[in-house]
């Protein structure tokens, strides 16, 4: 399959007008492949066409497939899925790079990596490393192998949710906006998927997080040194009633190597860290989309007022910056928000 090329399915024979398209295969999806790869079972059973399309250099993706979306090459895919919620909603690029990543073609037949769950964690993160942005939030000292202090259960965070869906098949729990499982050698094991701009954490932290993250040397997806303990310390301080002793050598250790190896710091002066922390750097407390995130009310209301340590002015400032609509706010970079909102 070409690097260049674009992955279409079409219900039954389809003209691209010209431009350069090679027949790969015709199949029948079943109902678990036409949900995992278009959000509806109305495809499965049916005959689809796959093309494998070359266009030329002055040809746009837009035109090699009629439009915007995969959806738009052929109309009876658009008036199956006009009103269904599906995953046709990528940009065109994002979306042949999603099927690359999962789909395989071969002798008439259509198979979907991990469309009969996958062979272990591994395999699952390898192919998250290729397609998609996500970091593990907590608790992946021990992964892919296995799970910190037994705990089956995995925290990330990512910037897009219905690509994580959409390449995992991770099936929905009926706790919390974030609740899912994967199924993995096996066994159903429960996702907590956070992502940007669902309020688990300022929206802009989510995405420095995002933007400054590392792969390990076993290949996982984690933050930075400096991302990692101020997040624990976020979770652990307004997201917990308690801190676990896992949690607190974690702050040592962490801070040791970002402060240096004499750092030490008592409990009662860890809301103080975290606040000038999130003072420096313009992030907010926000109130979580998902209600099944516990809210420790005490810590939260002295975390607001330690934010609110401020000027008058910077104060009223801040205010104003709640309000300003996200669409402006992410035209800023993060020195020109520091300077014009006064924050530090």
């Amino acid at each position: 399959m070409s690097a260049n090329s674009f992955l279409v399915f079409s219900i039954g024979k389809h003209d691209f007008a010209g431009i350069k398209a090679a027949e790969i295969t015709t199949a029948s999806l079943s109902e678990a492949q036409a949900l995992r790869l278009f959000s509806t079972k109305a495809l499965a059973g049916k005959e689809l066409s796959v093309y494998e399309i070359e266009p030329k250099e002055t040809t746009t993706c837009a035109r090699v497939i009629g439009g915007k979306y995969y959806s738009d090459c052929n109309k009876d895919i658009i008036d199956l899925l006009a009103s269904n919620r599906n995953l046709f909603g990528f940009p065109s690029l994002r979306m042949n790079s999603l099927f690359k990543s999962i789909v395989k073609i071969s002798s008439s037949n259509i198979s979907i990596l991990g469309e009969n769950g996958w062979n272990s964690l591994k395999e699952l993160f390898e192919t998250l490393n290729k397609s998609s942005s996500y970091v593990v939030l907590r608790k992946h000292e021990k992964l892919p192998e296995g799970f910190v202090e037994d705990d089956h259960d995995l925290d990330i965070l990512c910037d897009d949710l219905d690509e994580i869906v959409f390449l995992t098949g991770a099936q929905k729990r009926n706790i919390g906006i974030s609740s899912y499982q994967i199924l993995v050698d096996g066994k159903m094991i429960d996702f907590d998927i956070r992502f940007a701009g669902d309020n688990y954490i300022d929206s802009r932290w989510a995405k420095a997080i995002l933007a400054t993250r590392i792969i390990n040397d076993k290949k996982i997806a984690v933050m930075n040194d400096e991302n990692q303990l101020f997040s624990i310390l976020y979770h652990c301080l307004t997201q917990k009633n308690s801190i676990s002793k896992y949690y607190v050598e974690q702050i040592h250790s962490i801070g040791a190597r970002i402060f240096g190896a004499d750092y030490k710091i008592t409990q009662p002066k860890l809301l103080e860290l975290l606040a000038t922390y999130m003072r420096t750097n313009a992030y907010l407390f926000v109130k979580p989309s998902d209600s099944s995130v516990v809210q420790n009310k005490q810590n939260i209301k002295t975390l607001k007022k330690l934010l609110k340590k401020t000027s008058r002015k910077t104060e009223l400032i801040r205010k104003l910056y709640i309000k300003t609509p996200h669409k402006i706010k992410d035209h800023l970079s993060e020195k020109k928000r520091q300077e014009l909102y006064n924050i530090h």
